[in-house]
């Protein structure tokens, strides 16, 4: 299988995790000028931002997350809430879920 369609395969399991949860997906794979968001969530509080990454084993100490995807998370973020003003008494977070197969979802909140 491919990489991408591992990665489509991991946000579907995310995103119902996600809907297990209660959380309120608003937008899917957005697409920024600046960059790409997986999901974009809310709460009563919180506009989340989410990164979905699929790993083949455990999620180990390491940051799913490499430097440069948390800079054009950030950018992509900062374009949706200039672009949404509806969502500003909303509290930003960025979360990523891990995605390992044979296993729950690791949901990491505020991770970045």
């Amino acid at each position: 299988m491919t990489n991408h369609r591992n990665g489509l395969i991991a946000e579907y399991i995310a995103a119902a995790y996600l809907l297990c949860c209660f959380y309120w997906p608003l937008y899917r794979r957005l697409r920024t000028p600046v960059g790409e968001i997986d999901f974009v969530l809310r709460t009563r509080r919180y506009l989340i931002f989410l990164e979905v990454k699929r790993r083949k084993g455990g999620i180990g100490s390491d940051n799913p997350i490499s430097a440069t995807q948390q800079q054009r998370l950030h950018r992509a973020a900062q374009y949706f809430i200039q672009s949404h003003p509806r969502y500003a008494h909303l509290t930003p977070r960025l979360d990523v879920i891990v995605v390992v197969p044979k296993r729950w979802p690791v949901h990491l909140k505020s991770a970045l």
